[in-house]
């Protein structure tokens, strides 16, 4: 071995305990780890951004997630994912936890903490906060003088549908595929948990984050006497420019890079007499002649050169791919720019967000000679503008007045007849944004301020809420609420007493009752839907797009809630004894049992008589009488009136006292005799004890919220607009049968 080699063998000898493995030879032990399973949240490194540093507060900005595509560990099913976070579906906390190493056991182990977080384009930002602690102050001072250098962000995916290796699918109108040989998760929706500083990142491609060309990472290891070959040497030989790639193909390719160096380091301390400064152009022909010092241990794989040859021709194909894609849309939304102007962004523009801004500043600056820019003067807020909308839309006045204060909605009246052309002119005065004269670069400004897109979102929230609000579902009056914590089967428990109360002895002793349980299961599910705002709906002034449209969505949300309680018990599904809900064994069933005064004495007494498990009754109360619309007139006559009209027989009868007045409250709905529904009729009618006194059918809502959610979604970027989910969680189950009864003509 020569003496260059020595010292490169030397330099680089492994301490006796493994260091962490780098990314790009990420192992995986046989059996999952216990005590990272209980942690439930999926971790990534990050860098931190020192040119934030702010001395007098103790705080610095990291980017603390982006959407380019990492390998990371699940810890529930402890299995290794390629995995691709979303920014727009991020949950975006006001603060989290900074902790030591993801300890969190302690408060001790606590930093500070993790605030201002916000979502820029494909990253998601926050300022590290430090505690003046001495532990706090210790951490801060290694992070200022450059130490410590990576953030390790835990999080959990709250909706990520995975896509098995090799494969393509279309998701939210992007198509993703996943690795040949490692599944592909899309996390459509993720909730950060916690930050840590770590003293080694699990990426050896992060770090802090600077302006200058090459990162201590990137640049060449070098001495006296020999020198490494740095990372824009080893992308060059592969027809690559650093400047060319992104932040996200720097990291792909950083780690491909190291795991090379890695490889002629190894290479070297098995005896090699000149370790390769690269990779070789082509996998070698015969294995090693000295196999490894230590092998892979069970379920681990180790990384060797052809495999390093191998993921980077993979890398990149992968960036080759997306860089043509990225040229599509920089040329779809260019379209109508000056060639010389796409062309530029072409060349020199990575991402389509950075073309759209130098597209717009093309807008703002290039109107030399063809006429004066134009900045509206903000003569309104953002909230009078709103209202001017919400207003045009029919929303009514008064409600105005309680969304916001007297004198917004009266200032608001005023611009009810504002078209949606002048709101994005509005929006671009009040962002301070200076565009030209057409009704293009007013809606083009518009959509690249903060302004408009509030506006546009407040007005489809309120009009949506609106909707859901007038509907006023009929089965509130029957129906329990409840709620679920996730998507999974959750049990309802009927605990029954058993046994009565007993004499009490001279001694005291009060004897031992026991219950027994019964149980049905619930299950939240999603029932969600999109719509747009577009360019030619403003200049088309569509006003409807933004209020009748939610509106009407609004009003689908709560009928869709209706419509799962009239259908499920309906259909008369098993109980968890596999007894229909209606059935001869639950006394429940009523057959030619026609809407009638004599027959509504018969079901009233049957429901009344219910017992439980041990025989005793249940003591049902209120009762609610569930008709079709056919038989509200006879409902309304034996509920309602004071005196039965008996029918005349050759001697004129008087009517009687109607003794069913008032016994039950009336709810009549459409959907009982509907051919949509399973055993539609409308003839058939049901009574249900109140809710109010127990179980009958629960209607449950995920987290408790029984409202839609309204989120605003990225379009496709040749769209020039605005677009919005809305969606809703809800599960329903009848949870007792004793409770609800059903006649049939």
């Amino acid at each position: 071995m020569t003496m260059k080699a020595k010292r490169r063998a030397k330099r680089h000898r492994k301490p006796k305990t493994a260091a962490p493995a780098p990314m790009a030879t990420l192992t995986l032990r046989s059996a999952p780890d216990p005590e990272l399973q209980k942690r439930d949240l999926t971790v990534r490194t990050v860098p931190v951004r020192p040119s934030t540093l702010d001395e007098a507060n103790r705080s610095v900005e990291a980017t603390l997630a982006t959407e380019s595509r990492v390998t990371v560990l699940d810890l529930q099913s402890w299995r290794l994912f390629e995995e691709i976070l979303v920014m727009r579906g991020a949950e975006v906390p006001e603060q989290m936890p900074l902790l030591d190493s993801h300890h969190r056991y302690s408060i001790k182990d606590q930093l500070g903490s993790i605030r201002e977080m916000r979502v820029e384009g494909q990253q998601f930002v926050g300022r590290l906060r430090f505690g003046s602690d001495d532990d706090g102050q210790r951490a801060w001072l290694k992070v200022s003088e450059g130490h410590v250098r990576d953030v390790s962000i835990g999080y959990r995916v709250l909706e990520g549908p995975i896509i098995e290796p090799g494969k393509s699918q279309e998701i939210e109108g992007v198509r993703y595929t996943a690795s040949p040989d490692r599944a592909l998760r899309i996390a459509l929706r993720w909730q950060p948990g916690e930050g840590s500083l770590t003293p080694i990142g699990a990426d050896g491609a992060t770090g802090i984050r600077t302006d200058t060309p090459a990162p201590a990472s990137q640049r060449a290891t070098s001495s006296t006497e020999d020198s490494v070959m740095t990372f824009e040497q080893w992308l060059a030989e592969r027809s690559m420019k650093l400047a060319d790639l992104s932040e996200a193909q720097r990291a792909a390719l950083q780690k491909d890079f190291e795991a090379a160096r890695a490889a002629a380091d190894a290479d070297a301390q098995r005896g090699a007499t000149t370790p390769p400064a690269t990779p070789p152009a082509t996998p070698p022909a015969t294995p090693p002649a000295t196999p490894p010092a230590t092998p892979p241990a069970e379920g681990e794989r180790g990384l060797t050169a052809a495999d390093v040859q191998a993921t980077a021709r993979e890398v990149l194909a992968a960036v080759q791919a997306e860089r043509a894609q990225v040229i599509t849309q920089i040329r779809a939304a260019g379209e109508g720019f000056p060639a010389e102007v796409v062309e530029a962004a072409v060349r020199e523009d990575t991402t389509l967000d950075a073309a759209q801004t130098r597209f717009l500043k093309h807008v703002r600056d290039g109107r030399t000679g063809t006429g004066p820019a134009i900045h509206v003067a903000p003569t309104a807020n953002r909230q009078m503008i709103e209202a001017g909308l919400l207003l045009r839309g029919g929303y009514p006045g008064d409600g105005l007045v309680t969304r916001y204060d007297e004198e917004t909605a009266n200032r608001a009246d005023r611009l009810r007849d504002v078209s949606l052309v002048d709101v994005c002119r509005m929006s671009a005065g009040l962002d301070g944004i200076d565009f030209g004269p057409g009704r293009t670069d007013a809606i083009r400004a518009a959509f690249s301020g903060g302004t408009l897109p509030k506006v546009l979102g407040a007005v489809v929230n309120a009009s949506l809420m609106r909707g859901y609000t007038l509907v006023d579902g009929s089965w509130r009056k029957f129906c329990t609420i409840g709620t679920l914590t996730d998507f999974k089967k959750a049990t309802r428990i009927r605990v029954t007493d058993k046994d009565d109360l007993e004499t009490v002895n001279a001694a005291g002793e009060i004897p031992m009752g026991h219950v027994e349980e019964e149980y049905e299961e619930i299950q939240a599910a999603t029932k969600g839907k999109m719509f747009t705002c577009t360019r030619q709906n403003i200049i088309d002034d569509n006003v409807n797009v933004l209020t009748k449209t939610p509106e009407r969505l609004g009003r689908r949300a709560n009928n869709h809630i209706t419509n799962l309680v009239y259908a499920h018990f309906m259909a008369n599904p098993d109980m968890s004894d596999s007894i229909a809900l209606f059935h001869a064994s639950h006394a429940n069933l009523n057959t030619t049992t026609a809407l009638s005064s004599a027959n509504m004495g018969v079901a009233l007494a049957a429901l009344r008589t219910q017992t439980d498990l041990d025989g005793e009754a249940i003591d049902i109360g209120r009762v609610m009488l569930i008709a079709p619309v056919a038989l509200d007139g006879t409902a309304r006559g034996i509920l309602n009136s004071n005196l039965i009209v008996v029918a005349s027989t050759a001697t004129v009868e008087k009517g009687d006292k109607n003794v069913w007045e008032g016994a039950a409250e009336l709810v009549s709905d459409p959907r009982l005799s509907n051919a949509n529904y399973t055993n539609y009729s409308a003839t058939t009618w049901y009574l249900c004890g109140h809710p109010d006194d127990g179980d009958t059918i629960e209607v449950a809502f995920l987290n408790g919220k029984q409202t839609p959610t309204v989120e605003e979604v990225a379009l496709a970027g040749n769209v020039l607009g605005r677009g919005w989910r809305v969606y809703l969680d809800v599960g329903v189950q009848a949870i007792d049968w004793r409770r609800l009864q059903k006649n049939t003509a």
